[in-house]
């Protein structure tokens, strides 16, 4: 959702305010003796420890905490240990409905621990933990804030970390043991300094009890490293350890492909039998290699179906994790979700199948003041494509300010064939004053081989993005912002959306925060503003214009009302499905969009949208929603209903195309889980099943067995037919970290 004179504006953010930090700093207490790691923070080192001073800021700001709450810090040379002792008065409201690893339930109670390593104002790691005692961690990054409609934190991040947990009729307590090997960090002068936020959450109150206080006024206040309090650490010594993790694969299965001549499929029968090894080695404390050979993600979940009713590419999340640590530091946006360097392009191809990967390095971390990144992988042949290498660099840095930066990456994709695909860019990010934020990128892209273009000229293969706006969710709000792109500018290791165009956009809108004794959180009004124009003509080819409202509620509850006018200008035929096209012309339709949310607090809850209205020349009808229920701490279900129905009056044609996904999660305990999950897609009639059971020894120490299947259920309606189960494996892997320092 997002050419002029850059060079102006950007001089003017070089003269802007510099913006001062928060000031509140505490120096951490050194242990003299590690405490008992078991779970309740009593032993004589916490009384010692640390204390954090304690709000409530949610849902109200500034209040006084509902319930008797503790947080205590400490550290050791190895670990920081965190201390928690949540009181309840009534133990009854105490809410822990999951044992499974990095999937609480939404009305659990819960304990936050975000720490921004570097200090950076920008990226934090965060360590949450349930009366149950579950691990979740995940990376934060954009100062937690939403760009593009990408949401600002990765939960697939995992690293090596302990907690343990104790309930009592008094409350919850509990105890965090984070190596210091497991953060990235840097020592000046003998003195680490990190930014911290702390809270509790009160599930079925949903209250938030926190050090530092954090406004109401940001959307995800709870995870914004800008806001954090300065916390010191004195005396580390740097360790580098090395983690060394070899696993082994074995299975059996088939997968049925169409033929050259595309006259039938051909099934192929396979036993599975494979070797891997990671190396993860911390070359200083802030810098770190990643190695692999032989490269497997058999245990990563499946991709959720999707239905696509634009003629835009889809967007998947990355899930592998050797592509998570520090992930944000090779993100290169260039607006409207476009961006130069997408990891799901090692290893997977446009249908979503596997490429074997060979191996590859990965080197991720800070060099003095400057932010780098830089990754080697290389494919093996596959079915479509030649075997290729991928090369990226990254780097940034502050500038101006404690919030700005400025960096570049560079990336390349280059086939056994010889073709060629190179991509750089510069980009930046810069405070402006208060919450005003200025965001520049431009980039290039550089083909060689057979479908190379015949320019490499910036008016060809380059892209250009701007945008101003404010990151308050408080009175005036606005973004405003224009990205141009060339005809001819493709960077094959990134993702873009669209081509050849001109977008100008303008949103203003006003948010109203209300008393503390009111039962609404939030109101929003907001005027949305995007068009898009062809850039051989000059002519509208899309533009959508409309009010937007939407408010919340302090249990958490809440709705999104949008009122849509769209135009689209179609020069070439838009498929819709096989024998469903939208002919080239042009189309003005309105449509409502409308999302809601029920409370958090609730052991079932769902999210739903439900979309209608005009569609080109048709009539449009869509509901999605997405229910969840934690039957107990044991047993959670999951769905997700998209119905799309879509009716063209002047043809007589239906469009039918729906997903029906029912997910399973399981656990005995916090070691072993497990995870059923089904879906079926109405639009290519197949049904996917994915069963996987864990056994997490410790972090790092995993035996999976994974269960996969793909059923055909209306084979006969294709030329030729297909086969009535497209794949089916079954697979189990051991993984083993041993760890050297």
């Amino acid at each position: 959702m997002r050419v002029f004179r850059i060079l102006v504006l950007i001089v003017i953010a070089c003269l802007s305010p510099i913006m001062a930090q928060i000031d509140s700093t505490l120096s951490i207490y050194r242990f003299q003796k590690a405490p008992a790691f078991d779970g309740i923070p009593e032993d004589l080192e916490w009384h010692n420890a640390t204390s954090l001073p304690l709000v409530s800021s949610y849902p109200n700001e500034n209040g006084i905490p509902s319930e008797k709450t503790e947080i205590r810090i400490g550290y050791t040379e190895e670990f920081i240990f965190v201390g928690g002792s949540f009181f309840n008065q009534n133990i009854s409201d105490l809410q822990a409905n999951s044992l499974t690893r990095d999937k609480a339930a939404s009305s659990d109670d819960m304990f936050g621990f975000i720490l921004d390593t570097f200090n950076d104002n920008e990226n934090a790691l965060a360590f949450l933990t349930t009366p149950t005692g579950i691990r979740l961690d995940q990376t934060i990054f954009n100062d937690a804030e939403v760009i593009s409609d990408v949401l600002p934190f990765n939960e697939s991040w995992n690293t090596f970390w302990d907690v343990k947990t104790e309930i009592t009729k008094e409350g919850w307590f509990m105890e965090m043991r984070i190596p210091f090997s497991s953060l990235r960090f840097q020592d000046i002068k003998g003195k680490v300094s990190m930014g911290l936020l702390a809270w509790r959450w009160l599930g079925k109150k949903t209250e938030a009890i926190n050090f530092p206080p954090f406004p109401k006024k940001f959307m995800l206040a709870h995870l914004k490293p800008s806001i954090m309090a300065t916390i010191t650490f004195e005396g580390l010594q740097r360790k580098n350890p090395v983690y060394l993790t070899p696993y082994f694969l074995a299975g059996f299965g088939y997968n049925h492909e169409l033929n050259d001549p595309e006259t039938a499929y051909l099934k192929d029968d396979s036993f599975k039998r494979e070797l891997g090894l990671d190396l993860k080695y911390s070359l200083t404390s802030n810098l770190t290699l990643d190695l692999t050979a032989n490269m497997d993600f058999a245990q990563v979940e499946a991709d959720d179906e999707q239905v696509n009713l634009t003629r835009f590419s889809l967007f998947f999340p990355e899930k592998r994790l050797f592509f998570q640590e520090r992930s944000s530091v090779f993100e290169f946006a260039t607006g409207d979700g476009t961006r130069l360097f997408y990891s799901r392009r090692i290893g997977i191809d446009e249908d979503g199948n596997i490429i074997p990967i060979y191996g590859g390095a990965r080197l991720v971390g800070r060099i003095g003041t400057w932010d780098v990144g830089a990754m080697n992988l290389q494919t093996e042949k596959s079915y479509e494509l030649e075997s290729e290498n991928f090369n990226v660099l990254r780097w940034r840095r502050r500038l101006f300010n404690p919030f700005s930066s400025v960096g570049g990456i560079f990336t390349s994709r280059i086939n056994a064939r010889g073709d060629n695909n190179f991509a750089l860019g510069l980009d930046s990010n810069i405070r402006l004053w208060g919450d005003d934020y200025l965001a520049f990128a431009l980039a290039q892209s550089v083909l060689r081989g057979d479908e190379a273009p015949e320019s490499d000229a910036f008016s060809k293969n380059g892209r250009l993005s701007l945008q101003v706006n404010r990151r308050s969710f408080q009175g005036m709000g606005y973004k405003l912002g224009t990205i141009w792109s060339g005809e001819y500018f493709d960077p094959g290791a990134g993702f873009i959306f669209r081509e050849n165009f001109t977008k100008w956009n303008g949103d203003l809108g006003y948010t109203w925060l209300y008393s503390d004794k009111s039962k609404f959180n939030s109101t929003q009004i907001e005027w949305l503003n995007s068009v898009y124009l062809r850039n051989v003509d000059s002519e509208v080819e899309s533009a959508i214009i409309g009010p937007r409202i939407q408010t919340s509620f302090k249990n958490t509850g809440g709705a999104i009302l949008w009122l849509r006018s769209n135009y689209e200008a179609l020069q070439e035929a838009f498929e819709l499905s096989d024998d469903i096209n939208i002919v080239p012309g042009a189309y003005n339709f309105t449509d409502v969009d409308m999302l809601f949310f029920t409370p958090f607090s609730m052991p079932y809850r769902a999210e739903g949208e439900i979309t209608v209205g005009q569609y080109y020349d048709g009539t449009r009808f869509s509901v999605a929603i997405n229910p969840e229920w934690s039957l107990s701490k044991y047993l959670t279900l999951l769905g997700r209903i998209q119905y799309n129905r879509i009716e063209f009056d002047k043809t007589k044609q239906v469009f039918r195309g729906d997903v029906y996904q029912i997910r399973a999660r399981f656990a005995f305990n916090t070691q072993l889980s497990g995870n059923v999950f089904a879906q079926y897609n109405t639009f290519d009639e197949d049904v996917t099943v994915n069963v996987r059971f864990r056994y997490n020894f410790r972090e790092g120490n995993d035996f999976y067995v994974v269960y996969n299947e793909g059923v055909n259920m209306d084979r006969f309606r294709f030329n030729p037919v297909k086969p009535r189960n497209l794949n089916r494996t079954l697979m189990a892997k051991f993984s083993y970290t041993s760890t050297w320092m």
